[in-house]
C-alpha cells in the first residue's frame, strides 16, 4: 500500500552538514507499493543580511 508520512523538525533540530536549524522545516516522503521512496522538503526562505 502506498504511504505518505509527514515529518516536521522545530528550530534549534541538528541538521546533517552539523548545524542546528534556525527556522525549522518540513518534508514529506511518498513510498510506493514497491518500497521506493521519494521525499520534499520546505523551509523558510532566510534574508541575507
Amino acid at each position: 500500500m502506498p504511504t505518505v508520512t509527514v515529518n516536521i523538525a522545530g528550530r534549534g533540530t541538528l541538521l546533517s552538514d552539523g548545524k542546528t536549524s534556525r527556522v525549522g522545516h518540513m518534508w514529506y516522503t511518498l513510498t510506493d507499493n514497491n518500497g521506493t521512496s521519494t521525499s520534499w522538503g520546505f523551509s523558510p526562505v532566510e534574508e541575507a543580511r
